[in-house]
């Protein structure tokens, strides 16, 4: 998978051998927050900048800032199984889009929404977390248990899942 260079990225910690975060402060994420001063103010799509976190700490996850200053949007489901989630919430299926796994679920990605207000928030609806505008997420790489499940073009989200998400 090629990341879009009109993402913008930001280093985070990440987990040690024993499952702590590397930041090592007893930090509320383990292994999913910013590594950088500003958080989600310094990430950029400038592979100089990206490279040379990199360079500085081959350990870090990186992570894209979600909003509309990258363009999408994440549907993060935090259940083992998308079908769970369709019948718990008797819903119609997610259109074919970028997907990853995560370590507790998946992370569907989509465009960000023309005309619409999608704030990033956990608990959207149970099981649910949306990383909308000021959020991020991170993304598969060689230190932790994302992966890519497939090489889609990131599409539309549907009005219903915009609906559901937004609250309207």
């Amino acid at each position: 998978m090629t990341i879009n260079p009109n993402w913008l990225l930001l280093p985070c910690w990440s987990l040690d051998d024993k499952g702590k975060c590397r930041c090592r402060k007893g930090c509320k994420s383990p292994g999913k927050h910013p590594k950088i001063k500003n958080g989600l103010l310094e990430a950029t799509n400038n592979w100089t900048t990206i490279e040379s976190w990199i360079k500085q700490d081959h350990c870090i996850n990186l992570a894209v800032r979600t909003g509309p200053e990258s363009g999408i949007w994440v549907l993060d489901i935090n259940v083992d199984c998308t079908s769970f989630f369709y019948e718990k919430y008797n819903l119609p299926m997610l259109p074919d889009t970028l997907i990853t796994s995560t370590p507790r679920g998946f992370h569907f990605y989509f465009n960000w929404p023309k005309n619409q207000s999608l704030r990033n928030r956990t608990r959207a609806f149970e099981n649910v977390d949306v990383r909308g505008a000021n959020g991020y997420c991170i993304i598969p790489g060689i230190n932790n248990n994302y992966k890519w499940l497939n090489n889609l073009p990131i599409v539309d989200a549907p009005i219903w899942l915009l609906e559901k998400v937004c609250g309207t």
